[in-house]
């Protein structure tokens, strides 16, 4: 049986969460780096490995972010709904 395909209401309703969270994701990067940032010349080796770590994790949520708002966007002013294969991609790419 085949599944019933969402509406565009529940697509832009599910793509908005989406973003949202992704959203939220980059928040939390980008105020761990900031956290790190706060005395680099004082930052002990371990802490420059801690933010190396946390710019990379920024810039994965930030590149997630990018994908997924685009989606959105496109879905909402131009009616081009993401595939599934879109979702999987920018979805749950960064780990907190």
């Amino acid at each position: 049986m085949d599944r019933e395909q969402p509406n565009r209401h529940e697509l832009e309703h599910l793509w908005k969460a989406l973003a949202e969270d992704a959203k939220a994701r980059l928040d939390r990067a980008a105020e761990l780096v900031e956290q790190l940032s706060e005395n680099p010349e004082t930052m002990p080796q371990t802490d420059t490995d801690q933010h190396n770590n946390a710019i990379r994790v920024y810039t994965e949520a930030l590149e997630e972010f990018t994908n997924i708002s685009k989606a959105y966007q496109d879905l909402v002013l131009h009616g081009t709904v993401p595939d599934e294969e879109q979702r999987r991609m920018n979805v749950g790419h960064v780990t907190d």
